[in-house]
């Protein structure tokens, strides 16, 4: 019987448990500065038991990027270390990513802000290619559990006045 492990590291591959099956995340990114926290990939699919080989999957081009606490998920049982994968270099933080700009009062995004790490833009709406940019928004964990069993994705979230409300 292995050890559980209470401290992830970059690199690990997390086991999160949803109603519809485990589903996957690469830990592959802490920031220094507090502001962009921790950032994950989520691979794609449902599974009814742990595969064997995570290779293909973590390596897998339909998987996006998000942000949420790896660290205290993990420490906290929430979600378990069950394999390592060294991030490559694109794994490890998106370059472009898109955060609410504006929102309406009941939480619907207006405009949205573009960040390429050096200049912002304010865009009311989003082009094709902007419509797959992570969004700046930290899931806490039972957000992530419904947003993976629901299968959202990134590009859901793409018309400013129909977007959901933001989460936190």
């Amino acid at each position: 019987m292995t050890k559980r492990r209470k401290r992830a590291r970059l690199g690990d591959v997390l086991e999160v448990s949803t109603p519809r099956g485990l589903v996957y995340i690469h830990y592959t990114y802490l920031a220094e500065k507090p502001r962009y926290f921790e950032t994950i990939r989520v691979l794609p699919g449902f599974f009814t038991t742990r595969p064997a080989d995570f290779t293909e999957l973590v390596n897998h081009p339909r998987a996006y990027f998000a942000f949420y606490p790896a660290r205290a998920a993990v420490s906290q049982g929430l979600v378990e270390v069950v394999a390592h994968h060294p991030v490559r270099p694109e794994q490890a933080f998106p370059a472009v990513y898109r955060w609410a700009g504006a929102s309406n009062r009941e939480g619907r995004v207006l405009a949205w802000r573009i960040c390429d790490g050096t200049k912002e833009m304010l865009v009311r709406e989003l082009s094709e290619e902007q419509r797959y940019l992570p969004i700046y928004s930290i899931f806490v964990h039972d957000s992530l559990v419904s947003a993976l069993t629901e299968e959202w994705r990134p590009e859901h979230d793409c018309r400013a006045e129909f977007g959901p409300p933001i989460r936190h």
